[in-house]
């Protein structure tokens, strides 16, 4: 008749000899039984069965969990349900991982004690028979063996950072070395720095069938319980039930309650798999929890607490169904193909993953818009905007945190049970998910503009303390993602702000010996009230960084005086508006010109009449009888012919060439500008130049060569264009200086820079 038992781990339930059990519940009968008090103890048999069991577990499954605690097939299927409340070390059944950055080992831990059972010669005297007609019951307990069970999880966490499976091989090993560690009489234990180090970060947590005055939470602690774990559970008083064995009362009985049905183990394995499901749902969900957003915005931290609202509400009623469910099989009264029906109703997990996903993508996308910015929630904003020390507050607003169409519909998709519309609702709370702001390109390209805008004003006016820069949330359906708010003393002024931008490079059109002519342009956004023209010459001298001099002016066209002549001037400006100023331009470099040199240093290459020099021949060649030298200056000008392709200038020593200067054109007219060298027949790497403001089809210009003893500098219409290293170190053996191709030249001067 041994294959009528049915045995059941206890789980922490006071299942002792002569109680009863209904197998369709996986719950016992307590107060009720078949015999009396007297005819239990007169038929118990006792004794010892004393047994040690030491596991160790990485998986943090439901299945690897049971199979510690040698939980069977059908048992799980009522755990799973939430048909059987555990006690003792079974609580461990309900730990779970609350985070997916957390690696998990698990130590398992037994000791049994004896063995009682009922002997065969006294189950047909009945003390109780009416139990039979009751049909609260479908076995009785005739088996139970005794010890005690003590679990510890070790957990560490880890950042997105590190390396997960290093984490989980360490902390396999450390919790895995815990039986070979001593501790030694002071307490210490023997351990290498590295574990030393290693162990701070791991936590534990313990569950057992007897008390402690004080559970292990570091790992050390639970070494130090490890230690003592034998004799603790060797004691008798803290031996308990740990696993039973039920007799059919059908067979007493014919009239008894009896299992009809159980759980097949595929539909149980996918329940096992539901529950997975559900856990990684969760864990998801905490970790979005964790992110800072949530407490920077009050409209992220509602969402995401709906959100887990509703899916506590669904898996509350996933878990209900399971248990009435597997009830009913067992009872007879319903068919498996309930589950399946419920497991189909389990694919609405989908949507709540889908969510989570999108979430995530939104936090990442959030988390990078908003790095290094001030944040203030909507419910502190009047704090900011009522200060008296600050006239203008820049506010970049999110527009769109609190709008959720997606966790709506699925909130509404949830009240329904009828299977037979899953597929039509998934569709529309897919089509939902399309439309979400952070899907959208146009939002997102509006967002990154938005970002620019924001971000160029706060940084080019950080030291003011007139104007405060924050990004907040409020709801405007009228623009989407985000936009630029302003407030003037406390007052909103406008929802869709254009600070003054970055204006484009300035263009210096004519150059003296201590002015420069300047072309200034409007912002491209926002109103341009005055231009600040910020400059500093280069005193090669002085070691000491120069400071930058401002001058403000309207004027686009400018006439910046004052300078040393033969200089390197560094310039660039800023819009000026009402709310502070833009970013500075990209710096120009350009040199003043020099004043005239001594004629006797100078040499004039064309023909002279008093009237006017004549126009000089290309291609045009010239021979420095000394070779260049340091601040040596070659001025070149002339005029870009009107349907040019390409023009050069080549400063050569012998057949190699120590510094090409190639201008070509474009089909549509635009320059491109490179240095280059030709030693030993082999072109070296080209270097290239600033192409904008410089040479065009048609027009005249200078070009200025200044030798120094370590670069040739070329500046051009008074424009720094590009510095070009030596790579031809012998300076006096460069000789040649040759002018080619579509240009028409007026005057080349050869002299030395003062």
């Amino acid at each position: 008749m041994a294959s009528d038992y049915i045995v059941v781990a206890a789980l922490g339930r006071p299942l002792f000899p002569g109680m009863l059990y209904d197998c369709r519940k996986d719950s016992f009968i307590p107060g009720v039984t078949l015999w009396d008090k007297n005819s239990l103890s007169e038929n118990l048999d006792s004794h010892p069965q004393p047994q040690t069991d030491l596991k160790f577990s990485s998986s943090d499954s439901f299945a690897s969990k049971s199979s510690l605690l040698d939980v069977s097939a059908s048992l799980k299927a009522s755990f799973l349900g939430g048909l059987v409340e555990v006690g003792g070390s079974a609580k461990f059944l309900h730990d779970t991982k609350s985070s997916n950055r957390q690696s998990r080992v698990t130590m398992y831990y037994s000791e049994t004690t004896k063995f009682e059972q009922l002997t065969m010669n006294h189950l047909d005297n009945i003390t109780y028979p009416q139990v039979f007609e009751q049909k609260t019951a479908t076995h009785v307990v005739t088996a139970v063996l005794y010890g005690a069970q003590a679990i510890m999880v070790f957990d560490r966490t880890f950042s997105e950072e590190e390396n997960k499976q290093k984490i989980a091989g360490e902390l396999n090993l450390m919790v895995k070395k815990i039986p070979t560690l001593s501790i030694e009489g002071s307490g210490a234990v023997n351990m290498t720095d590295d574990d030393t180090n290693m162990v701070e970060n791991i936590s534990c947590t313990f569950y057992g069938d007897f008390h402690l005055e004080q559970s292990p939470t570091s790992y050390i602690e639970a070494l130090d319980l490890y230690k003592k774990l034998p004799s603790l559970l060797n004691n008798s008083k803290n031996a308990v039930p740990v696993k039973v064995w039920l007799y059919p009362l059908n067979l007493l009985d014919s009239k008894a309650a009896q299992l009809q049905a159980n759980i097949s183990t595929g539909l149980l394995s996918s329940i096992e798999f539901m529950m997975e499901d559900l856990e990684k749902v969760e864990r998801t969900c905490n970790d979005l929890s964790q992110n800072t957003l949530v407490n920077d915005f009050s409209d992220i931290q509602e969402r995401l607490q709906s959100f887990q609202k509703t899916f506590n509400k669904y898996k509350a009623k996933m878990l209900k169904e399971v248990g009435r469910i597997v009830s009913a099989i067992r009872g007879g009264e319903i068919k498996e193909t309930s589950i399946e029906e419920m497991l189909i109703y389990h694919d609405f997990l989908g949507m709540f993953r889908q969510w989570l996903k999108d979430a995530k993508s939104e936090f990442n996308l959030l988390s990078s818009y908003i790095k290094g910015i001030k944040i203030e929630d909507s419910d502190n904003l009047n704090t900011v905007l009522f200060d008296p020390n600050v006239d203008f507050v820049v506010c970049l607003m999110l527009t769109s945190l609190n709008e959720d169409p997606y966790l709506e519909s699925l909130k509404k998709l949830l009240k329904s049970d009828k299977s037979n519309k899953l597929d039509e609702e998934q569709n529309k709370v897919s089509v939902t998910c399309e439309t979400k702001w952070f899907n959208d390109p146009d939002v997102k390209t509006k967002m990154r503009d938005n970002l620019s805008l924001f971000k160029g004003l706060s940084v080019a006016n950080k030291d003011e303390n007139r104007i405060c820069f924050i990004i907040s949330a409020i709801s405007n359906t009228l623009s989407p993602g985000s936009s630029i708010y302003l407030y003037e003393k406390g007052k909103l002024k406008s929802t869709d702000f254009q600070p003054v931008s970055k204006p484009p490079p300035l263009i210096v059109k004519d150059v003296h010996e201590q002015t420069m002519s300047l072309k200034l342009q409007k912002s491209p956004t926002g109103e341009t009230e005055q231009y600040r023209v910020e400059y500093k010459q280069v005193k090669e001298e002085s070691k000491a960084e120069e400071q930058w001099l401002v001058i403000n002016t309207t004027d686009e066209d400018f006439t910046l005086s004052g300078l040393e002549s033969g200089k390197q001037c560094m310039i660039r400006y800023r819009i000026v508006s009402r709310v502070g100023v833009s970013e500075a331009s990209e710096t120009v470099k350009s040199i003043t010109s020099p004043v005239c040199p001594d004629p006797a240093q100078q040499t004039f290459l064309y023909d002279a009449p008093e009237e006017k020099p004549r126009v000089l021949t290309v291609p045009c060649e010239y021979l420095l009888d000394n070779g260049v030298y340091n601040m040596m200056i070659i001025t070149i000008n002339g005029k870009v012919n009107a349907d040019a392709n390409q023009f050069v200038v080549d400063l050569s020593k012998g057949p190699d060439i120590a510094c090409h200067v190639n201008v070509s054109f474009s089909e549509d007219g635009n320059p491109r500008i490179g240095c280059n060298s030709l030693i030993g027949s082999i072109w070296g790497k080209e270097e290239r130049g600033v192409s904008s403001f410089h040479f065009f089809r048609g027009m005249p210009f200078e070009m200025k060569i200044l030798c120094t003893n370590t670069e040739f500098q070329v500046t051009v219409n008074g424009s720094h264009l590009m510095n070009f290293k030596h790579r031809i170190q012998e300076l006096d053996q460069i000789r040649g200086i040759g002018i080619y191709r579509d240009v028409t030249l007026s005057s080349l001067n050869v002299g030395k820079l003062q």
